[in-house]
């Protein structure tokens, strides 16, 4: 009987030892309950020292680099999904009902600030829609979607998410939007930082459907994303989001430590990587403290391992831990499209320009193997989320050289460049420094820049076009370029009026010493259009005066060349003298554009038809300020109708428009007691060319 009581404590023992293992803690567990009451002491012994063991392993796991996944911003990215869904429930319900709704408009546009969770909240709003089947396109990825919607054996209801909507295509974005609203049961979900000019000019991008487009974007389908999550406090979220995070990397949940003074709207993605950095440790710097900074700090183990595993040289070493900060900032502000133009960015990183044709391969390699790209194709996936990438992209810049960001920015192409401004115009929110930089971009390479704001200037009302006009106004430009870029500036364009406007000034000054040819007559032409969208208009009349002295004078002399070319300026000076009140002269002077276009297409009608139906109509408009309502003026905008009505027949799509509107003229001179006198139509053309033309 002695033996018992040892045996059954050696049994005990063993069970708390070998970390409760099923069997031995049943024989234990049984017999100790008959005669625990022998072995109170060893069991209590032995007890604490396993829990003094596990103190000690959590001590030592603490102390330790934690084993991170294999990149911690990843861990905050909105795919990867790591803290659960919370809130957004007055949202969810809006977009429920929008869905059930059959009579609701297929467009809804989520708007808000970087890192508010839009992202996020489209796709757990994708995920729970039960029924429906969810299409997230991927940019460039338009067209084919548009055309799915319409092929055959089509799910029956289906959602689409546009993430970044206002950086897409605005033509095929527009078309997707027309094509949706045409099938049954489909819903379009855009997401954008704003609702801005990109967003209420897009049906210009679509000019055939653009009644569709405008009833589409209207602010009613506009909804705003707050920072502020109602159902959670700040505290809380950063709470749940810490024991998620700890879960991921498999270590124990850091105790709540208060976070006062965090400002309820504090955007999402700013909680999240503050409960990510409490869960990694770390010191959290002095009163300049910045949580994504700090984020950024610890994702640097990352590239220094990736480093090491790819052979990259000196990997691990300080030196090359600062060319490889630089060089994911430089591949978030500019990206690259192929292995090619990633090989470019390369070089342009502060310390790899003389590196070898080898060593770039091996950055390159680096770089793709890194972060995966979003889309098809061979293009560079780059760090996120956006708001991590802007913060370093913006940092690197302000640590580098003038002579060293001259070198990262010049030379782009013209994507790249498009690239660069948006990141830096979207940090102007929580990046004071980026206004600098924005200034020091646009003046490196002018016209790659100008060419670029005219690609993504929408976005940023007012911030980048002011700028790239005061840019034009003091500097050496070729004037072909200017000529050639200021065409494709749409007209009219609130944003781009004046940018036109410099290009056309730009182009004028380097035509000057041929005073009476026909270019710089064409010029003048397109100047004076640009004047008057921008309010000059005394000055348009004469520049407008000029190029019709000049197409004149060369009528004078060679008729069958130059003839068209002084009807086009005719029409266009009519258009200029009615936006100064002179509508007498006005009217002459289109009535005689009108007489040369008629002679031009009684020899040629298919090239002049579309003219001179544009020049009657211009009679007509001219005639309603003035109250004129003569046979001979009814009987020319009657003609020019059924122009429009032969064209139409033809190309509907091109003249139907242009047909109602000259119908709607004319039937208000009709009207006798109408009393209305609506703004000129100006300018009109069938086609934009220099040889006729009644715009640029």
């Amino acid at each position: 009987m002695v033996l018992l009581p040892a045996a059954v404590a050696a049994a005990a023992v063993w069970a708390l030892v070998s970390d409760d293992k099923l069997g031995w803690t049943a024989v234990a567990g049984v017999t100790a309950a008959v005669v625990g009451a022998f072995a109170p002491s060893v069991l209590d012994r032995v007890r604490a020292a396993r829990e003094r063991r596990e103190q000690r392993n959590r001590t030592v796991a603490e102390a330790l680099v934690a084993e991170l996944p294999e990149s911690v911003v990843w861990l905050l990215h909105p795919q990867a999904a790591v803290v659960g869904f919370v809130g957004r429930g007055w949202l969810l319900r809006a977009l429920d009902g929008w869905c059930a709704d059959p009579r609701a408009s297929v467009v809804r546009l989520l708007v808000g600030a970087g890192g508010v969770g839009k992202t996020r909240l489209g796709r757990h709003f994708a995920g729970r829609l039960a029924g429906w089947t969810w299409w997230p396109v991927a940019p460039g990825g338009e067209p084919k979607i548009a055309e799915a919607l319409t092929a055959d054996g089509r799910p029956g209801r289906v959602l689409l998410t546009v993430d970044y909507a206002e950086t897409r295509d605005p033509q095929a974005l527009a078309r997707l939007l027309c094509t949706a609203q045409r099938a049954d049961g489909v819903r379009v979900l855009l997401l954008a930082r704003s609702a801005g000019l990109w967003w209420s000019s897009l049906s210009a991008a679509y000019p055939s459907q653009a009644h569709l487009v405008d009833a589409l974007t209207v602010q009613a389908n506009v909804i705003e994303v707050p920072a502020r999550i109602e159902e959670r406090t700040p505290q809380q979220i950063v709470n749940e989001a810490a024991v998620a995070f700890a879960e991921r990397l498999g270590r124990r949940p850091p105790d709540e430590a208060p976070l006062g003074g965090l400002d309820p709207d504090v955007p999402v993605l700013r909680l999240h990587a503050e409960a990510l950095l409490a869960v990694l440790g770390g010191p959290r710097g002095d009163d300049r403290y910045d949580v994504l900074a700090e984020v950024l700090g610890h994702e640097a183990r990352y590239w220094r391992h990736r480093a090491g595993r790819d052979g990259l040289p000196g990997a691990g070493e300080p030196a090359t831990d600062v060319v490889l900060r630089r060089l994911v900032a430089v591949a978030a502000l500019l990206g690259a499209e192929d292995r090619e133009q990633a090989a470019e960015l390369v070089r342009r990183v502060p310390g790899l320009g003389e590196a070898s044709p080898e060593v770039v391969d091996r950055y390159v390699g680096w770089l793709y193997g890194l972060y995966p790209a979003a889309g098809a194709g061979d293009g560079l996936g780059t760090l996120q989320p956006d708001l991590l990438a802007e913060d370093l992209a913006v940092a690197v810049l302000r640590e580098s050289t003038a002579a060293q960001r001259r070198g990262i920015l010049h030379g782009l192409a013209v994507g790249q460049a498009g690239r660069a401004l948006t990141v830096l115009s979207r940090a102007r929110s929580h990046q004071p420094d980026a206004e600098t930089m924005i200034d020091e971009a646009l003046a490196t390479d002018l016209p790659v820049m100008t060419e670029a704001v005219l690609q993504i200037g929408l976005q940023f009302p007012q911030v980048l076009a002011p700028r790239v006009v005061a840019l034009l106004a003091a500097a050496e430009i070729d004037p072909e370029w200017a000529r050639r870029t200021e065409r494709r500036v749409p007209y009219p364009s609130i944003e781009f009026g004046r940018l036109a406007l410099a290009l056309t000034t730009q182009a004028l000054h380097g035509a000057a010493r041929t005073s009476e040819s026909t270019d710089r007559a064409s010029l003048l032409i397109s100047h004076a259009v640009r004047l008057s969208e921008v309010g000059r208009r005394a000055d348009a009349l004469q520049a407008s005066q000029e190029a019709g002295d000049i197409y004149r004078k060369l009528a004078t002399n060679n008729p069958d060349t130059y003839l068209p070319h002084l009807a086009g300026s005719m029409n266009n000076h009519a258009l200029r003298l009615a936006e100064l009140g002179r509508h007498a002269d006005a009217l002459q002077t289109s009535q005689e554009a009108g007489d040369l276009y008629r002679k031009l297409a009684t020899n040629n009608p298919d090239t002049y038809l579309p003219h001179l139906a544009n020049s009657l109509w211009n009679v007509g408009d001219v005639a309603r300020f003035l109250g004129e309502r003569s046979d001979q003026i009814l009987e020319a905008v009657a003609e020019g109708v059924r122009y429009f009505e032969e064209l139409a027949a033809a190309e509907p799509e091109a003249f139907s428009a242009r047909r109602d509107a000259a119908a709607a003229t004319l039937a208000e001179l009709k009207d006798s007691s109408t009393g209305q006198h609506p703004q000129l139509t100006s300018p009109r053309s069938p086609q934009a060319d220099d040889a006729a033309t009644d715009a640029p």
